[in-house]
C-alpha cells in the first residue's frame, strides 16, 4: 500500500509539474507572440511624412501637411497660405509621386479606386482612398487644421508615401469636373 501511495503521489507530482511547465511554455509563447502582433500591428504608430505644397496654374497656393500614424488611421494636419479667401476647396492624394507640369497633370487621378460609386469629401461616400475632407480657407486665404482618416497608411493599407497631394481650386462636386490644381507636393517619410 505504502508503495501504491508512493506511486500515486509521483504521478501527481508530474502531472502539476506537467501543467505548471505546460501553461508556463504557453505563457510565454504567448507573450512572444503577443509581442510580435502587438510590434507589427503598431509598427506605424508615430511614423510621420510630409509634403511641401507648392503652387500650380498660377495660383500663389504653398504651405505644408504634415502625416502620422496613431493607432486610429492617419492625422494629416495642415498649414497653408494664398488661397482663394474665404472658400471650400478640395484635398486629395492622387495615384503618382508627380507634381510636373504647370496644373500638376502628371500627379494622375484621385488615389486606389475602393468603392464602385460615391464621390469626394465626408459630405458624400468614399469612393477613392485618396478622398480627404475638403480645407476651408479664411478672410486671408490661410487654411489651417487637422483631421483623421482610416483609409490609408504611410506604408501599410492603401499606402501614399511618395505620391501626390493635391489642393483644388473649388469645392469638391461630384456633378462636375474637379476645379484647377492650384498646389502639389509629394508625401515624404521624415
Amino acid at each position: 500500500m505504502k508503495n501504491a501511495m508512493k506511486h500515486a503521489m509521483k504521478n501527481n507530482v508530474r502531472k502539476v509539474v506537467s501543467g505548471v511547465v505546460g501553461r508556463s511554455v504557453s505563457a510565454i509563447a504567448i507573450l512572444i507572440l503577443g509581442t510580435t502582433v502587438s510590434h507589427s500591428t503598431f509598427a506605424q504608430v508615430g511614423a510621420t511624412a510630409e509634403a511641401k505644397m507648392e503652387a500650380k496654374s498660377g495660383s500663389k497656393a504653398k504651405g505644408t501637411v504634415m502625416f502620422e500614424e496613431t493607432a486610429a488611421g492617419l492625422k494629416v494636419s495642415y498649414d497653408l497660405s494664398g488661397l482663394a479667401k474665404s472658400s471650400k476647396l478640395g484635398f486629395h492624394i492622387h495615384e503618382k509621386g508627380d507634381c510636373g507640369g504647370k496644373d500638376a497633370k502628371a500627379a494622375g487621378k484621385h488615389y486606389k479606386e475602393i468603392a464602385p460609386t460615391g464621390g469626394t469629401s465626408t459630405d458624400n461616400p468614399q469612393k477613392y482612398a485618396g478622398d480627404l475632407p475638403e480645407i476651408d480657407s479664411d478672410a486671408q486665404g490661410v487654411a489651417k487644421g487637422s483631421f483623421e482618416i482610416s483609409q490609408v497608411s504611410l506604408k501599410k493599407d492603401h499606402p501614399i508615401e511618395g505620391l501626390a497631394l493635391i489642393i483644388h481650386g473649388g469645392p469638391d462636386d461630384v456633378t462636375k469636373k474637379s476645379a484647377p490644381r492650384i498646389a502639389c507636393g509629394i508625401i515624404k517619410s521624415m
